[in-house]
């Protein structure tokens, strides 16, 4: 069964035929088809052994339309996914994007607005409940950046969201966030940021009467920009406040950091920094700090083939449990031909946790086509 599987993919890649882009209007047609295996240690993210072979084929159809005055893009497409013996887990999602950005003058003001439709379905090993779980994704987000002169950009934003697992006994989740940041410029290449955001967050079962809703108030400052000819980046810090509708729950108080830092060696090389901590909330309603550091590495090795590598560092805090440890990954990447490519890929992680259900190793290993007609 394992060789069979193997075979299947081989040929899938090996099949690929050149279909030419379809113009409309003064946009395009692209079809995008993803076609992955790889051999996973720990399917359900917890400490089961169960180890299988994962097959999955994703197509997709994307319109993309760039003018003057508007960019618009939209795709459509599903995933099929299959378990080699634990078949219970074969599942299909759908997924629809639309992103809309035009842009607008106004006298002296500058205005440019963008917005962004998501309603997916994905199945995925949810690390928090250590389970795979089919999770409904509906949402909408839109940004309006307001640049009257080099003095200082305003910048506001708002997102809906519902995160719709497909179970009774996990928990829908609903949030709403607005926010509002100010750039002031330094000199030409950097600006200095501040701003503030609001969540609002509710979470229900439908087995139970009651619901949970939090308040979350985010303030932060930092920078963004180019540092020097080689190095760019981004840096946020502040605190998170939240407060829940329950006053047993408690109200918390962490701190806030979401920061890149780009390092472009040559045209070859490059590295990039990242780190975020902050709170959120699982499918199971525990509120969680999530700490995540990588470094990752790229490089061309030629002009069809390339290599990254990343290591990092995870760890997840539930008041009433701790999971922790390193996670280390790479891939090579060599393009067949023009619009294809076909990558070898493989991650571990290393995970501490306080209940022994979760504490784990888990390595995959796997090869990846990727193709654009």
């Amino acid at each position: 069964m394992k060789k069979r599987l193997i075979a299947l993919l081989l040929g899938s890649i090996g099949s690929g035929s050149a279909f030419g882009l379809v113009n409309l209007g003064e946009g395009q047609i692209d079809l995008n088809l993803q076609v992955r295996t790889f051999y996973d240690t720990e399917i359900r993210a917890r400490n089961l052994g169960q180890e299988d072979f994962v097959f999955s084929v994703r197509p997709s159809l994307q319109y993309k339309r760039s003018s003057k005055n508007l960019d618009f893009s939209a795709s459509i497409g599903l995933e099929g996914r299959a378990y080699l013996d634990y078949d219970e887990y074969n599942d299909t999602d759908v997924f629809f994007d639309l992103n809309i950005s035009p842009k607008a003058e106004m006298q002296t003001s500058r205005f440019r607005f963008s917005g962004d439709v998501i309603l997916s379905t994905e199945t995925r090993s949810e690390q928090s409940v250590g389970e795979i779980v089919t999770i409904n994704n509906y949402g909408a987000s839109a940004e309006l950046i307001y640049d009257p002169n080099r003095r200082f950009t305003i910048i506001g934003s708002a997102e809906y969201r519902q995160r719709d697992p497909d179970s009774d006994v996990y928990f829908k989740t609903t949030t709403k966030q607005a926010g509002v940041r100010i750039a002031v410029p330094m000199n030409e290449s950097l600006d200095v940021l501040g701003g503030i955001t609001y969540l609002d967050t509710k979470t229900d079962r439908p087995t139970l009467e009651t619901d949970v809703s939090s308040e979350t108030f985010t303030y932060f400052i930092g920078l963004d920009g180019q540092l020097s000819a080689k190095l760019s980046g981004s840096l946020s810090a502040g605190i998170q406040e939240r407060s829940f509708d329950d006053a047993t729950l408690g109200d918390t108080s962490n701190p806030y950091v979401s920061a890149e830092l780009d390092w472009r060696v040559d045209d070859t090389t490059s590295y990039r920094l990242s780190a975020s901590q902050g709170l959120g909330t699982t499918i199971n309603n525990r509120s969680s700090d999530e700490l995540e550091i990588r470094l990752r590495a790229n490089r061309s090795l030629s002009r069809d083939l390339s290599a990254s590598a990343f290591i990092g560092y995870e760890r997840f805090d539930y008041g009433d449990r701790e999971d922790k440890g390193p996670i280390a990954g790479a891939s090579l990447t060599y393009q067949l031909v023009r619009y294809g490519s076909v990558a070898f890929e493989c991650d571990y992680l290393n995970q501490s946790s306080t209940e022994n259900e979760f504490d784990y190793d888990r390595f995959r290993i796997g090869v990846r086509f990727n193709g654009t007609w």
